[in-house]
């Protein structure tokens, strides 16, 4: 596995013209042992005397030394050590990134400085620039370990806050893909500065836990994309086929080289997959027009990316740069955040306005009710009212029905009665008797009266008059 993984690496680099050195620059130092096998890895050495001699006029000064991924350097003054950072066996590793530096006053005399790097993997045998001098020895490692250190923390306070703002407010996997997202990809930059942290542990260990990390937690924050719908699934599988063969080979590997080799599967289809988000965000953007969210979604996936993709050319050897991946990881972690806490407001802002127009729509309704339960008792009062004179109406027919019958007996029997007092009454008496015949009359007419305005008033008499056919009455 070891021989195969090197001659992969010893093709690429041959492919992409990267050489063990820079192409130009100080000549004030010369190689004096080009990189070779060791016991725990690959060793360069290099000597200088201009470099002594500066050291002599600057006390003050700094030496810096280039970057040699996973390394350690020991310093010599004509050939007697005087300095070292890191341990040369690995078993206690130092940061990934760091570039060492020496301070002139640490150099009393001699005739020449030696340095000599030894890295536990072919892949990062290699310098990209020579050693140089500075005053302040701290911002040359600002981008290899205080960024670090950095994305460390706010990573870890990101992943903290996205679990207590998301959770019961989005989906449990966009939830958890946020939190473990950037609480893993954390983990990749507190193993890269794991000596600063107090952490002991083998490069080896540490190379395997953070590339792990690495790995696992873009594949995470990616998929906060896929829910999203902005990842096609068939890249998504390839996605997760590399990671998984990546992160498996990063596991047993028993070397750095082999690490790194199962470090690189991944890098390809996860560029392939952030091409293909930014591709479809642009879609939504001329679908849809241009929102909060969608902008900071594009703005997440477009610095996370380019920030990997100058980190991976730079240390494949491909560019000379300064390593970003912190601070893609930040702006990209934080975009995808802010992204998914504007869904929310959003949302919110969705609720309060339907509870608003429930509550309009709630007081309209009642309003009607209301008014609906008013016209109800009115139509039941008018509705009592009418059974009332329907009862009315029905006693009153009745009763004028009853009465008619009696002042018919009564007025039936009256010219009999008048003829027959007339005649067995004297004459003189027919006075009083004409007088009481008349208000007996007078009062059947009045009660007549009584019954047809009774009549009148229930509606007894206002039938109208029509043509019927007698014949089916009969029948």
């Amino acid at each position: 596995m070891e021989s195969f993984v090197s001659y992969v690496f010893t093709a690429l680099f041959s492919i992409l013209g990267i050489g063990a050195y820079p192409v130009s620059g100080n000549s004030i130092w010369k190689v004096s042992e080009p990189w070779t096998k060791v016991e725990s890895g690959y060793q360069l050495g290099m000597s200088s005397q201009e470099a002594l001699k500066f050291c002599h006029a600057h006390p003050d000064a700094y030496l810096i030394f280039p970057q040699v991924v996973h390394s350690s350097h020991e310093f010599y003054l004509d050939g007697v050590k005087i300095s070292s950072h890191g341990d040369s066996s690995f078993k206690k590793a130092t940061s990934f990134y760091e570039k060492p530096a020496l301070r002139c006053d640490e150099v009393k005399a001699g005739t020449e400085l030696q340095w000599k790097v030894t890295t536990y993997s072919a892949f990062f045998a290699r310098i990209s620039e020579w050693p140089s001098t500075t005053d302040n020895p701290n911002v040359n490692n600002f981008f290899a370990v205080a960024l670090n250190e950095l994305a460390f923390g706010i990573l870890l306070t990101l992943s903290l806050f996205s679990l207590l703002i998301y959770k019961n407010r989005v989906s449990d996997s966009l939830t958890y893909s946020v939190f473990l997202g950037s609480l893993i990809l954390s983990g990749y930059f507190l193993n890269a500065v794991h000596d600063r942290f107090g952490l002991a542990l083998d490069m080896l260990t540490a190379h395997k836990i953070a590339d792990t990390c690495l790995w696992i937690g873009a594949f995470l924050f990616l998929n906060g994309f896929k829910l999203d719908k902005l990842l096609d699934s068939r890249l998504n599988w390839l996605l997760r086929g590399a990671i998984f063969l990546g992160v498996s080979l990063i596991l047993i590997g028993k070397g750095g080289d082999e690490v790194q080799f199962g470090t690189m599967i991944p890098m390809a289809p996860f560029f392939i997959c952030a091409l293909g988000i930014v591709f479809r965000l642009v879609q939504r953007f001329r679908n849809e027009g241009i929102s909060l969210s969608s902008c900071l979604k594009f703005f997440s996936i477009f610095f996370f990316s380019l920030a990997g993709l100058n980190d991976a050319l730079s240390v494949t050897g491909v560019i000379h740069s300064e390593m970003i991946l912190p601070l893609g990881c930040i702006f990209g972690v934080f975009g995808l955040s802010v992204a998914v806490n504007s869904v929310i407001q959003s949302t919110y802002q969705e609720r309060d306005s339907l509870l608003e127009n429930l509550e309009q729509k709630v007081q309209e309704k009642t309003a009607h009710l209301e008014e609906a339960m008013l016209q109800l008792k009115t139509t039941q009062a008018e509705l009592v009212q009418s059974a009332r004179l329907a009862s009315l109406g029905t006693l009153s027919a009745g009763i004028a029905h009853e009465i008619n019958n009696s002042i018919n007996y009564v007025n039936g029997a009256l010219g009999p009665l008048e003829k027959k007092i007339n005649k067995i009454v004297p004459a003189e008496e027919r006075v009083m008797i004409d007088k009481l015949i008349g208000a007996i009359k007078e009062g059947t007419s009045l009660t007549v009266d009584i019954v047809r305005s009774l009549r009148n008033f229930t509606g007894l008499n206002q039938a109208e008059y029509k043509s019927v056919n007698i014949s089916q009455v009969v029948q």
